[in-house]
């Protein structure tokens, strides 16, 4: 081979290097440049703004919007308070409504003559199931003692102690009316508690509060009888008792007003022996 040929040759070999190279290069130069763009574009500041500051106006306008955003939904996704839940709201006072239904229930069916009321027939009074019963009342022990609260609430006034104003004519007048209706009103749930308060510690102690209780509003009634001797405070106590009323009302048979006659006569008897 000739020194021409040879020439020609390695010419044509550099040509097509030449021409292997240059989109490897040109796109590496416009890989960089594009680089170069993407950089300088975040290097790119607003005039007058850096780094070291706040975000422009605008941005804070965007981020103030976002918080805005955030602010009218962060309510219905952050945890619920049942004290404002309409729903649990709700259920309290049903459950609320079924409690005070049971309790006016078993207050009903004593008063009409029910002296031992099952826990079945309190239900159906109520319009409620067995198991609401004794979801609010873990047994008949416990309905007791809230059927007792709403009782003293609505004798609460028969039991007050005046002071002892007037004539001795007077105060026996006063103490028959307010003992006579205290009577009545108790009588049915006397007469259930006799039958119920040996199978319940409840009714036994607040059988003796009543007791007590009764006693104090007659001595407040007549003070005298502090003085006295005891057996006529004990006479004058066991005659104004609930018991006794109950057995003119029912083993006697008396009407309301002949009973209170009754018990007022026995009242002054006994109290005349203070002035002898």
């Amino acid at each position: 081979m000739n020194s021409c040929t040879r020439a020609r040759i390695s010419r044509t070999w550099e040509g097509m290097a030449k021409s292997m190279r240059a989109p490897d290069e040109s796109s590496g130069v416009k890989r960089r440049s594009g680089q170069a763009r993407v950089f300088e574009g975040r290097a790119e500041e607003k005039p007058g703004h850096r780094p070291d500051q706040f975000p422009p106006k605008d941005s804070r306008a965007e981020q103030s919007n976002c918080s805005r955003a955030y602010a009218r939904i962060s309510p219905m996704a952050g945890p619920s308070d049942s004290s404002q839940d309409p729903v649990s709201d709700g259920r309290a006072l049903r459950s609320e409504r079924s409690r005070e239904a049971i309790v006016g229930a078993i207050l009903e069916l004593v008063k009409e003559g029910d002296l031992q009321p099952t826990a079945e027939r309190v239900a159906d009074r109520a319009n409620v199931g067995i198991r609401t019963v004794f979801r609010h009342f873990s047994d008949m022990e416990s309905l007791y003692v809230a059927m007792r609260g709403r009782l003293s609430e609505q004798l609460e006034h028969f039991l007050v102690v005046k002071p002892a104003m007037g004539g001795l004519g007077s105060r026996i007048d006063a103490f028959i009316e307010a003992r006579t209706a205290l009577s009545e009103c108790m009588l049915p749930y006397l007469r259930s508690t006799h039958l119920l308060r040996w199978r319940s510690d409840f009714l036994q102690a607040q059988y003796a509060r009543d007791n007590r209780d009764l006693r104090n509003q007659l001595v407040g009634f007549f003070p005298e009888l502090k003085k006295a001797p005891a057996d006529l405070l004990e006479a004058m106590d066991y005659a104004t008792s609930l018991e006794a009323w109950d057995r003119l009302r029912d083993l006697q048979g008396l009407s309301r007003a002949r009973a209170a006659a009754v018990q007022r006569r026995t009242v002054e008897a006994l109290l005349a022996q203070l002035k002898g």
